[in-house]
């Protein structure tokens, strides 16, 4: 039976909870084989039994029914993808994170001072003063964070609560009780007991819970940095020879058959095969071959290798999202997308996870007013449980951790087909490598200068290092910094001229 995959983007989640809705009303749905959903990304993969399954046209009703957003997850050309990069400036709420931060500190101070003498306002006027400015910065860093709260206060209502709801209930019960407390006072006329305040608690819930959305932002961004670093190997615009001359057009453009120019210190923006010319190609960034590879005409070619030296002109076999590179770049994507076995076991903790956490601070609310305590003291510690369980790290560590890995590795040219494999490679105790050679740094390295009979190696060096004081051809440059290292003089070159595939000449003084 053939299947069809499809790709959508949801948004207005915040934690697994969330991500485990999501995927359980997708799956519900008759048509549906296998829904994968990445809580970081957005992006949510559904497997369809059949193509034009009716199943596709209920997936956006069942979405915003559970009360999240959902749209087609565009895919972008290679082109396209680093215009989107340059025009993408998320938000990651470092702004509201460091205004929050600033207003909670003097409100720690103020709330507790008293505890540790501290010089605050004393008096009876000083003590109200000091208790309203701890209500007034607390409005505050509420208003900063308010989207916690209206999203927690919506899923309240839609009664799925999720993290949002933890935290909703959390600090807004510590504020409101505060402010009751504060207007009763005066009101009535009694004194209030300033131990009985959880503006501190309240503020520091919201900002500590912005701190761990910001970082967890910035992991995902730098981890999403490994696939743009593969999306900048391919160049926006190719050389096309056509009528005789050559054209630049939009890699876009390109089409399969058509002769593209590459000359030096361009990328190769297609997969195809030398029709003319020769050149030294560095293939390392897709390969990990440091040295560069000598092609000429009939050899294949790859997109995303960089052309040292040479001219080509390159019949084009495999251009945009077939080409070898953007196939890579899938395989990176699809990867992090993936969830590992022990994320899928997560998911399912999460999903029971909130309303169990609402259901024990209600059981620690009642218990302690039954065992005689009064309302502050049980109401203290039912804000305790929702405050503790408000980062839900069972849900957050491991697609991060999936994502960091996969984002890692590629950036250290290791690619992971699933977060399956990931995971079982936790398990491996032996590695074994299957490479002729040996394994190496990357980067060549004089260990042996081998001069003729009658000539001197410091010379030979000398020499070799003043015509190779401007290549970037990694040989070049091992040439280069070995004679630095002897603190041998970079003389003077004229007529300096390179042979590609052959080597480079020059006249020394």
């Amino acid at each position: 039976m053939t299947m069809e995959e499809k790709n959508y983007l949801v948004s207005g989640m915040h934690c697994a909870g969330c991500a485990a809705k999501v995927e359980r009303a997708v799956e519900g749905l008759e048509g549906v084989e296998r829904v994968e959903l990445n809580l970081l990304t957005g992006r949510m993969t559904v497997l369809f039994e059949k193509p034009d399954s009716p199943a596709m046209e209920r997936i956006a009703p069942v979405v915003e029914k559970a009360g999240f957003r959902v749209a087609d997850w565009k895919e972008q050309p290679l082109a396209g993808a680093q215009k989107e990069e340059r025009q993408e400036q998320e938000e990651t709420g470092g702004s509201r994170l460091v205004w929050s931060i600033l207003l909670l500190v003097p409100l720690m101070y103020l709330s507790m001072g008293p505890m540790w003498n501290w010089p605050v306002p004393g008096g009876s006027w000083g003590l109200w003063m000091n208790w309203w400015t701890q209500c007034i910065l607390t409005g505050a860093v509420l208003w900063l964070n308010r989207h916690y709260l209206i999203n927690g206060v919506r899923q309240l209502v839609a009664l799925s609560p999720n993290m949002d709801s933890l935290i909703a209930i959390g600090s807004g019960s510590a504020f409101l009780y505060g402010m009751y407390l504060l207007v009763a006072g005066m009101w009535q006329g009694f004194s209030v007991d300033g131990m009985e305040l959880y503006f501190e608690s309240a503020a520091m819930i919201v900002t500590l819970i912005s701190l761990g959305k910001y970082l967890e932002r910035c992991s995902c961004r730098k981890t999403n940095a490994a696939v743009k670093g593969l999306v900048k190997l391919v160049p926006q615009e190719a050389l096309v020879w056509h009528g005789g001359a050559e054209r630049a057009v939009p890699l876009d453009e390109i089409r399969s058959g058509d002769l593209v120019v590459v000359k030096t210190g361009q990328r190769i923006p297609v997969d195809g095969m030398i029709e003319e010319g020769q050149a030294a190609l560095d293939e390392s960034d897709l390969t990990g071959e440091s040295m560069p590879v000598d092609r000429t005409a009939g050899d294949r070619v790859i997109s995303g290798t960089f052309n040292r030296a040479g001219y080509l002109k390159i019949r084009a076999e495999r251009v945009g999202g077939d080409s070898t590179l953007a196939r890579m770049i899938r395989l990176v994507e699809q990867a992090g997308q993936s969830k590992a076995p022990i994320a899928r076991l997560a998911d399912r903790v999460c999903y029971f996870f909130v309303p169990a956490v609402i259901a024990v601070a209600l059981v620690s609310l009642v218990g302690w007013m039954a065992a005689g305590e009064g309302f502050s003291f049980a109401l203290a510690r039912a804000i305790a449980v929702l405050v503790i369980s408000c980062p839900c790290v069972l849900g957050l560590a491991t697609p991060i951790a999936i994502m960091v890995g996969t984002g890692r590795g590629a950036r250290l040219g290791i690619l992971c087909k699933s977060a399956g494999a990931l995971e079982a490679l936790s398990r491996v105790d032996t590695v074994v490598f299957d490479k002729t050679g040996t394994l190496t740094e990357g980067e060549p390295r004089v260990v042996a200068v081998l001069p003729e009979e009658g000539m001197d190696a410091d010379a030979l060096v000398e020499m070799a290092a003043a015509l190779e004081q401007g290549s970037e051809h990694p040989v070049g440059k091992a040439v280069y910094e070995h004679a630095r290292l002897l603190n041998l003089p970079v003389r003077a070159v004229a007529d300096l001229s390179v042979v590609p595939g052959r080597g480079i000449a020059g006249t020394v003084d």
